[in-house]
């Protein structure tokens, strides 16, 4: 299949319903599945020690199906995955499976009918694997950057000990505009699609420095919607900084302009929406999630995934 006839079909994805997805998800891990690569295949053996990060290393055997090693420095032994978020994760025949739901963006019940997993177990997975992704953070952002911040409703869902009254269904914010129940979320983006975002404890200078410092590069172009914090950022790192206006028919200013991000907050925004309601506490985890499959396209697979477990 042509690349070009690929990203159609991908955008035609994102209108199936939830069974349909689920029957998708069946049928290309049928058959299928038996002619695919055994997922410890697919993770590469360590190149230094997870534990003193010696690069020394003794073949030692194996266990569970993984070869282990033992470092000449320290004499611990170890496998691949160890020291790793999916380190001790049982089941591992069902990895490529699940890592295929994930890559769907399947709810968590649809992902353990699929697996036949539990509910929990697909819970826990699921923020495992996740965690994979967020041990790689992008490149540096060059060119033109464009930065802007959205806000998302905070959210305790699946918390036994709530800090105010519960909302019925997500509900609404007690305040008009922004309020201290509105959890801000900044994204960055360069003009070749590489994405940094990060949830802010604030929206001071500080924070902003925290989440963009040393990631945008010293000769980027800055363009923002007039945001005196994110002015004062690149005052501070001494980068170009220009301020468009979001007045309709002059938001674009000499080729400058933040449409990019814009756009990317609303797709996020309608991708977040099929698990209706994210718990502020596991919001870092799904930017990073919608950010993976955002730059991977249709190089996000399974194979891919994986080689996030190789100690580095």
């Amino acid at each position: 299949m042509r690349a070009s006839d690929f990203r159609r079909l991908q955008t035609k994805l994102a209108r199936l319903t939830q069974r349909q997805q689920e029957q998708l998800v069946a049928a290309l891990t049928g058959e299928k599945a038996k002619q695919a690569p055994k997922m410890l295949d697919l993770i590469a053996n360590p190149a230094r020690c997870p534990h003193c990060a010696s690069h020394e290393l003794w073949s030692w055997g194996s266990s569970g199906g993984l070869p282990r090693f033992r470092c000449k420095q320290c004499k611990r032994t170890f496998n691949a995955v160890s020291c790793s978020p999916v380190a001790n994760i049982r089941l591992r025949q069902k990895w490529d499976q699940y890592l295929r739901c994930i890559l769907a963006s399947l709810s968590l019940r649809a992902s353990a009918r699929a697996c036949g997993i539990s509910l929990q177990t697909a819970f826990l997975w699921r923020h495992r694997f996740l965690a994979l992704l967020e041990r790689h953070k992008p490149p540096s952002l060059e060119g033109i950057v464009e930065a802007d911040e959205t806000y998302f409703l905070e959210s305790q869902k699946g918390s036994r000990h709530l800090s105010r009254p519960a909302r019925h269904r997500g509900g609404r914010s007690k305040y008009r505009g922004l309020s201290h129940e509105q959890v801000p979320v900044l994204v960055a983006r360069d003009r070749h699609k590489v994405t940094i975002d990060a949830v802010l404890p604030s929206g001071s200078l500080e924070a902003v420095s925290n989440a963009l410092g040393g990631a945008v590069a010293d000769d980027a172009v800055l363009c923002t919607d007039g945001s005196p914090t994110l002015a004062a950022f690149a005052m501070r790192y001494g980068l170009i900084h220009e301020a468009v206006s979001a007045t309709p028919g002059a938001r674009i200013r000499r080729g400058y302009h933040i449409q990019n991000v814009n756009a990317y907050h609303k797709r996020l925004k309608e991708w977040l929406g099929r698990f209706h309601g994210v718990s502020t506490k596991w919001l870092p985890s799904y930017l990073t999630w919608r950010r993976y499959i955002d730059q991977g396209g249709h190089r996000a697979t399974t194979r891919a995934f994986m080689q996030y477990a190789r100690v580095a």
